[in-house]
């Protein structure tokens, strides 16, 4: 495997690949909403010691660019590749593999074969590679990685600006049905998942993208965008990782001395501060930080934690509904949601507040990054990627890190809060899958 040597050329030519478009989508009230296209790919995933060693962190389970493949190994012994996306009509599933309900038609049925419903829009891993009944050429994807919709900034209010956060969503009052997603604005924190679930969903039950004609009044994207999955989120940050990037963000702004919002190794590294928090508290405006700080999205790495759909513990218990977007009925719905799969797995071997050393190899694991050890923090193979759970009651996910962070932001997982949990360092942001 060839040594990574991050001279400015190669910084420069990593930095382009994660240069892609922004669209403006303009909601029911006319605000812009910037988001950024994140395009397919493709990332392989070692499963056994032969591979391994084209990671990061040299371990099983551990992801890769494809082009580090090595002569000799063999897809699906020594490696799998995530991301060779097939549109499905009819046919065998493969055991193992993600899939997407694009669309569900008559009677077609995959609950045999790990759906936990026939639903369009659910995610699943199959289980199995016959489906009970799929006559009416049903659409399902497979294997996706990328090809949607991100928000480039964690989303704010309408009527936010650089010093006042705005007014929280009513879903009636005009500016005050969603929230959405521009520079330089003091974020919207301070409310539960369910409540970020409802006011990012409700963006897209009208609206579109300025640059496909679409306006205010469009309703093609109901129910394809809503709050971020943990899965979505996860994927992102592989796209970073098999690229051999290191993120920034304002990972250290709680910690520092003049507590300025800045990356944890380079005090030089600063964001505009917000001026809503205590000053002490070291939080940044939306895209307050650095072109560096914008990758892949915006406040990415550090500043606030963010809300993740599609990845709870219930008594230690791992309950997935995958890419599944808005995977609810009622925004407080939790686990027990028909779109959520019982793993019966748990969290087991690592230490709470520590750094990931390596990951779960399981297959309906392997789209959230779940460690299957840990290391003391900051260190590891992983960046210093942050891991916290609790093993009591229902927990929710966040991504990210915040200001007080530091090292362990890079690809942060945190299963400690309730779902009926809020704070000034939780933010979140909006995913849409066409």
């Amino acid at each position: 495997m060839a040594i990574v040597k991050r001279n400015s050329l190669w910084i420069r030519e990593q930095m382009s690949k994660f240069d892609t478009f922004i669209g403006i989508f303009v909601d029911v009230d006319g605000f812009y909403s910037y988001m950024k296209w994140i395009p397919p790919f493709t990332a392989c995933r070692a499963l056994t010691d032969n591979a391994k060693v084209a990671t990061p962190s040299g371990t099983v389970g551990d992801f890769f660019h494809p082009e580090q493949i090595q002569t000799g190994w063999t897809e699906n012994t020594d490696y799998e590749v995530l991301g060779k996306r097939l549109r499905l009509t009819s046919g065998a599933l493969t055991v193992g593999r993600h899939y997407r309900i694009e669309e569900l038609k008559a009677d077609d049925d995959f609950t045999n074969v790990g759906a936990p419903q026939n639903a369009s829009g659910q995610c699943f891993i199959a289980t199995g590679d016959t489906p009970t009944h799929w006559e009416h050429s049903s659409v399902l994807w497979e294997n996706e990685m990328g090809g949607y919709w991100v928000d480039m900034y964690l989303c704010s209010s309408s009527n936010a600006t650089m010093i006042a956060a705005g007014d929280v969503c009513n879903g009636s009052d005009t500016g005050r049905k969603c929230y959405i997603s521009q520079p330089l604005k003091v974020p919207r924190v301070a409310q539960t998942i369910a409540h970020f679930r409802q006011y990012l969903k409700s963006r897209f039950d009208k609206g579109g993208f300025l640059h496909l004609g679409q306006g205010a009044a469009y309703e093609g994207w109901a129910g394809k965008g809503g709050l971020m999955t943990d899965a979505h989120w996860n994927e992102l940050w592989l796209w970073t990782r098999i690229n051999r990037w290191l993120l920034r963000g304002n990972t250290n702004g709680y910690n520092a001395s003049n507590h300025i919002p800045q990356w944890h190794l380079d005090p030089n590294d600063i964001g505009l501060k917000d001026p809503t928090l205590d000053a002490a508290w070291g939080g940044s405006l939306a895209g307050g930080g650095s072109k560096l700080w914008e990758i892949p999205v915006s406040d990415f790495c550090g500043n606030r934690w963010e809300f993740a759909d599609g990845l709870r513990l219930n008594a230690n218990g791992i309950y997935t509904a995958l890419k599944t977007v808005n995977p609810f009925t009622d925004p407080t719905d939790g686990y027990g949601h028909a779109s959520f799969v019982d793993t019966g797995l748990t969290v087991d071997g690592v230490t709470s507040g520590q750094s990931v050393a390596s990951l779960r190899t399981e297959n309906l694991l392997k789209k959230h990054g779940i460690p299957a050890s840990t290391v003391p923090s900051g260190q590891g193979g992983f960046d210093g990627q942050g891991f916290w759970y609790v093993a009591t009651d229902e927990r929710i996910s966040l991504r990210g890190g915040n200001c007080d962070s530091g090292a362990r932001c890079p690809g942060a997982l945190a299963l400690i809060n309730a779902p009926s949990d809020y704070a000034w360092y939780i933010g979140a942001r909006a995913v849409l899958v066409p």
